[in-house]
C-alpha cells in the first residue's frame, strides 16, 4: 500500500470502528461536553465520587448494565412514550403527570439522590452515572417517541441486507449509528480529499 492510499485506508478503518460503537461514542461526546461546562465547585465533586474516572468514561454504564439481574428494572427508564400532536402545554402536562417509570421521572430521582448527602455513597455514584447517560438518552429522538413506538425498538424496525446478512435493527440504532456515522464518513472522506488536492497530490 503506497502512502498516498494509507490516508485513505485509515479514514476508512477508523470510521469502520465507530460504525460499530457511535452509541458509546455519542455518550461519551455529550459527557465530555457536559465536563468542559462544571464549575470549579462540580467538577470537584464528580471527581471526589467518580475518583480517576470521569463523565465520558461513566456515560455509558447505565446501558452496560441494563441486562444484569440487578438492573432488568432500568429498561423502561431510558425512555418516555407520549401521544403525537401534542402542544407544548399538553406536552409538558402530559410529562408532568406521567407516575410509571420513565426517563423523566427517573432524571428526577436520581437528581434528588446525588442532591442527597445521606444517601450512601454508592447510591450517589450511580446516580450520577445514570444522569449523565438519560441525559444523552433524552437528545435522542426515538426516546421521547410515540407511545406505540415503545421506545423505537420492538414496532420500528429496519431491514438492511439480504439473505444470512440481513440485519434487523430498531429505529434508534439506525438513527444513532448509521445517520449518524455515515455523516462523519461523508466529512472525513471530503477533508482527505481537499487536502491531497490542495497538495497537488492524486488520490489514489
Amino acid at each position: 500500500m503506497t502512502r498516498k492510499n494509507t490516508g485513505l485506508f485509515l479514514v476508512l478503518a477508523v470510521t469502520a470502528l465507530f460504525l460499530i460503537s457511535w452509541g458509546v461514542a455519542g455518550h461519551r461526546a455529550i459527557g465530555k461536553i457536559a465536563e468542559k461546562h462544571l464549575s470549579p465547585n462540580a467538577k470537584a465533586a464528580v471527581q471526589a465520587l467518580l475518583g480517576g474516572e470521569s463523565l465520558a468514561d461513566v456515560s455509558t454504564w447505565a446501558d452496560e448494565v441494563r441486562n444484569q439481574p440487578e438492573y432488568q428494572q432500568t429498561g423502561s427508564w431510558h425512555f418516555i412514550n407520549l401521544p403525537i400532536g401534542l402542544s407544548y402545554a399538553a406536552f409538558k402536562q402530559q410529562v408532568e403527570s406521567m407516575t410509571g417509570d420513565n426517563v423523566y421521572n427517573v432524571l428526577l430521582r436520581q437528581e434528588q439522590l446525588l442532591r442527597d448527602k445521606t444517601t450512601p455513597r454508592e447510591k450517589r455514584v450511580e446516580a450520577l452515572k445514570f444522569i449523565v447517560h438519560f441525559v444523552g438518552d433524552l437528545h435522542q429522538p426515538m426516546h421521547v417517541s410515540r407511545v406505540e413506538d415503545k421506545g423505537g425498538i420492538p414496532s420500528s424496525s429496519i431491514m438492511r441486507g439480504r439473505g444470512p446478512t440481513c440485519i434487523v435493527c430498531g429505529i434508534p440504532s439506525y438513527w444513532s449509528i448509521r445517520i449518524c456515522l455515515m455523516r462523519i464518513l461523508q466529512i472525513s472522506m471530503t477533508r482527505l480529499l481537499r487536502r491531497r488536492s490542495g497538495n497537488g497530490s492524486r488520490i489514489l
